[in-house]
């Protein structure tokens, strides 16, 4: 794919919260940090990933795939491959 996907207004996200968008054949969520917080916590395991790059903070076993994220011309685009 390797290019840059709209996926929504930056109003869109509340700070302090995330959405959740299915780009290409990708689920993705991207999140608006509060308080410049880089880092969310999974609902049911309670383990922590950077944002900046999905490392987890308990076991780096449990990482997860990060992808690239801007806002461009009033867009939240993310960079597939």
């Amino acid at each position: 794919m390797n290019q840059w996907i709209e996926v929504c207004l930056p109003e869109d996200i509340v700070p302090g919260t995330g959405v959740c968008a299915l780009v290409g054949d990708q689920q993705v969520a991207i999140f608006r940090p509060y308080n410049d917080e880089l880092w969310v916590a999974s609902p049911l395991k309670k383990e922590r990933f950077r944002l900046s790059d999905g490392f987890c903070l308990e076991d780096e076993n449990y990482s997860i795939r990060s992808f690239p994220v801007r806002v461009n011309h009033g867009y939240v685009q993310v960079f597939l491959e």
